[in-house]
């Protein structure tokens, strides 16, 4: 995967700029990878640069167990692979899944998420808001 691959030349662009974290606002790279390959990525980055590495996977995670959400909805704009992958990500993290909202688009446009109509976040936030879970995870950049 090109993010992981790729993140000590990206980070060494930055040259001798005083960076004190770096951040990785990806988290479909974080299902693509998984558990497994994320922790050996952020240590990775730690041991060569000395610098902690969040990505945005981490970072909901680290904001769910600081509010004890352990049951979650996740609603998801993703093809039904990455959404499987994304399942895949949270449990292994620890969380299990109240509820799967799987949202879906034009799969005929330039990017089904972008195709969502503009109120399909809020309806599916409306479908979970009394299921029981301890928190909604919403999935996808550019959801509307």
């Amino acid at each position: 995967m090109d993010y992981a691959e790729g993140i000590e030349t990206h980070i060494g662009q930055f040259a001798n700029a005083p960076i004190g974290a770096i951040a990785l606002a990806v988290t479909g790279a974080s299902y693509l990878l998984g558990r497994e390959a994320e922790d050996a990525l952020v240590e990775r980055v730690f041991k060569a640069r000395g610098l902690p590495l969040v990505t945005t996977a981490l970072a909901v995670c680290d904001a769910l167990t600081l509010l004890a959400a352990r049951n979650i909805t996740l609603i998801s704009p993703y093809p039904e692979t990455l959404t499987a992958k994304s399942v895949h990500y949270w449990t292994s993290r620890g969380f299990h899944i109240a509820e799967l909202v799987q949202l879906s688009g034009d799969s005929d446009s330039f990017h089904p998420i972008y195709a969502l109509p503009s109120d399909a976040a809020s309806t599916a936030l409306e479908s979970v808001k009394d299921n029981g879970s301890d928190a909604i995870v919403m999935l996808g950049t550019g959801m509307p």
